[in-house]
C-alpha cells in the first residue's frame, strides 16, 4: 500500500503527539543529569566511578548498558505511558528480543569507536576530533 504525503504527515503528527510526554521526560532527566554534573561534586564522582567501571568491565558493561537503555527503558516508558502500568507478556517478549539486539548493537558501536581510537588516536585536539567526526558521520 502506497501512502500519500498527507497520510504520512498525519501519521507522523500522531506519533509525535503520542511520544511527546515520554520524550519530554527523557529530556528532563538528561537536563537534571547535566545540571547535577556541572554543579555537584558527588555527581561528577559518581559518573567518574561509572567510567572506571566501564574501563574495568569492558564489553560486559557495554552490552548491559545498551540492553537497559535500548531494551528496558523503552518498555518501562511504554508500560507507564501507554499501558497504565500494566505489564504484559508482550512487554517481556519485546524486552528480551529487542534488548539482545540493542546489546549486540552496543558491542558493534563500542568496537567501532575503539577502532577509531586506534586509527586516529584518543586525543581531543581538533584534527583528531574532525577525523573521527568525518568517519562517524559520512563513511
Amino acid at each position: 500500500m502506497i501512502q500519500t504525503l498527507r497520510e504520512s504527515l498525519t501519521a507522523a503528527r500522531q506519533a509525535a503527539k503520542l511520544n511527546l510526554l515520554p520524550g519530554l521526560l527523557l529530556q528532563g532527566i538528561l537536563a537534571v543529569f547535566l545540571i547535577a554534573y556541572l554543579t555537584h561534586d558527588g555527581t561528577r564522582n559518581l559518573l567518574a566511578n561509572v567510567a572506571q567501571l566501564k574501563q574495568e568491565s569492558g564489553l560486559v558493561f557495554t552490552f548491559i548498558s545498551y540492553l537497559l537503555a535500548g531494551g528496558l527503558l523503552p518498555e518501562l516508558l511504554r508500560i507507564a505511558f501507554f499501558q497504565k502500568f500494566r505489564v504484559t507478556k508482550d512487554n517481556l517478549w519485546r524486552f528480551f528480543t529487542s534488548g539482545i539486539i540493542w546489546g549486540c548493537m552496543g558491542l558493534l558501536v563500542d568496537f567501532f569507536y575503539r577502532y577509531q581510537a586506534s586509527w586516529f588516536g584518543s586525543g581531543n585536539d581538533f584534527q583528531t576530533v574532525a577525523l573521527k567526526l568525518f568517519v562517524d558521520q559520512f563513511i
